[in-house]
């Protein structure tokens, strides 16, 4: 399995990525691509800026195990999948 850096990343493989809604105040949607270990996270827009879109950051290398985890706690409480996300996997963003 060949992971994708930021060098690597093509925008066909960003449109391709399936994005879920999730249960957050700062998280919109997140989306998993297993074959190529990439973490994408569309963060809501501000609320002074209505029409305004959110920021999209991707995260490489990210395990299975724990996008999987960033999933499962957003379908919890707001406070669960903002937190995991911070624990887990905010130390290695990368912005697309």
């Amino acid at each position: 399995m060949s992971h994708a850096t930021p060098e690597t990343l093509t925008p066909a493989q960003i449109a391709a990525i399936v994005m879920h809604p999730v249960k957050s105040s700062n998280l919109q949607a997140v989306g998993y691509d297993l074959s190529l270990a990439v973490l994408f996270v569309a963060f809501t827009p501000p609320a002074h800026s209505p029409d305004a879109e959110g920021s999209l950051y991707a995260y490489f290398s990210v395990p299975d195990e724990v996008a999987a985890g960033l999933i499962h706690a957003s379908t919890m409480i707001e406070e669960s999948c903002g937190s995991y996300f911070s624990t887990h996997i905010k130390p290695a963003k990368n912005n697309v």
